[in-house]
């Protein structure tokens, strides 16, 4: 079997400085985003409701290629793109597992200059509609049968289960899965992280949805058998993760 290494990380606050479906909405229309507002409470599905928000944006004018340079402009660190890169050059896969969407992903790691360094995008897909809008849509379905897991996770995507498919299908093809690293900030990265080995790594933002979650119900972090490595700034992880896979090959 081919010895193989995985880094999977969520994408807003975790791998890019934002929250991208905020940082496009409100950037190009205040008003757009407070009918979001409004409609989240509402209790609006969030893909559902990013969805309405990006036909709104089309419809009052705004174009792709607007959408597109709102993009551009997301902070994204120095050095986060530092560890992809070094990722990279390690041949670790990495993957990215988001309730983002496919558009926002891929427009934003081609700005960035990184999106060869990227092995697989997990996330909501985008579509271009019958009136020629960007579009997207949940990546499981409301007609589809529910993933029914009892984990914080989002109706549209269970990332624990998304985890298991994923490292079953590396190693029905083959691969020796020695050491996994997940990065994530958010109450639905606590799903997957709970799949770690007791040998692979999680490394956890500090100050964010899935550190409060842990605080007010301590004993759930029992559920996770990987080691911690908590972060607030990326240079913590550029510094910590390039250590973590260099004992390895790849």
């Amino acid at each position: 079997m081919s010895p193989t290494n995985i880094a999977v990380f969520d994408f807003d606050w975790s791998l890019i400085e934002e929250d991208s479906d905020y940082w496009t909405i409100h950037s190009l229309s205040p008003e757009v985003w407070e009918e979001v507002r409004e409609k989240r409470r509402q209790d609006w599905q969030w893909t559902d409701l990013m969805d309405f928000a990006l036909c709104r944006l089309q419809d009052k004018g705004f174009t792709r290629d607007d959408i597109v340079a709102a993009l551009k402009d997301i902070p994204f660190s120095f050095e986060m793109r530092n560890v992809l890169l070094d990722l990279k050059k390690k041949n670790v896969h990495v993957i990215l597992m988001s309730d983002a969407n496919t558009f926002y992903i891929d427009t934003i790691l081609k700005a960035y200059g990184v999106q060869d360094c990227v092995t697989e995008i997990i996330t909501n897909p985008s579509y271009t509609d019958e009136q020629g809008r960007l579009r997207i849509r949940r990546h499981v379905l409301a007609t589809e049968t529910p993933h029914n897991c009892t984990n914080p996770c989002s109706v549209n995507i269970c990332k624990g289960q998304e985890m298991d498919a994923l490292l079953k299908r590396y190693k029905q093809q083959g691969h020796d899965i020695q050491k996994i690293a997940y990065t994530g900030d958010g109450k639905n990265d606590f799903c997957p992280a709970t799949r770690l080995r007791n040998t692979d790594t999680f490394f956890m933002r500090k100050e964010k949805g899935l550190d409060r979650y842990l605080s007010q119900v301590p004993e759930e972090k029992n559920r996770i058998q990987s080691q911690f490595v908590y972060w607030l700034k990326p240079e913590s992880v550029w510094e910590s993760m390039p250590k973590y896979f260099s004992s390895v090959s790849a």
